[in-house]
């Protein structure tokens, strides 16, 4: 089961922030996630001060298994020009479920976003997507390594 997933970015709103999640190509030309997070001001997105994070395949791997629930967490470090930025994906521990986004910038944590169960299951599948078109398996194969790894 092949699914296309159009390239408009998905966009999840807090009051206090914004996360996007669009399809990019990497200078290699393989297509990965990036991830934005911004601040909300007067109920808009400051893009002027967004973090950008452009996830490697391994970490979309990672993201996965994070949001698949087969690990808790995952960090990534490193990114950016000055090599300054980290990244944290972690599912809530608190009853109500979700998962959030962390982008820090030095050692200040500069954004986070807190997503409801319902997004983990949109944010399961455009990974899963470019997983799909990236590793050359099927959609159902990119589940199972998500779930179970291997």
């Amino acid at each position: 089961m092949a699914i296309d997933l159009p390239r408009a970015p998905k966009r999840y709103f807090t009051t206090h922030s914004c996360l996007q999640l669009n399809t990019q190509f990497n200078r290699n030309g393989i297509m990965t996630l990036g991830i934005e997070l911004m601040p909300m001001a007067g109920g808009r997105m400051d893009v002027s001060r967004k973090l950008i994070w452009q996830c490697s395949i391994a970490e979309l791997w990672q993201i996965a298994r994070v949001l698949f629930k087969a690990q808790p967490e995952a960090h990534f470090s490193y990114h950016g020009t000055d090599n300054n930025k980290s990244l944290k994906v972690a599912n809530s521990d608190k009853g109500a479920g979700g998962f959030a986004f962390m982008l820090r910038k030095g050692r200040e944590v500069k954004y986070y976003q807190i997503c409801t169960e319902m997004a983990r299951i949109e944010v399961q599948a455009y990974i899963a997507y470019i997983l799909e078109k990236n590793e050359q398996m099927s959609f159902e194969q990119v589940l199972l390594m998500c779930k179970h790894g291997g």
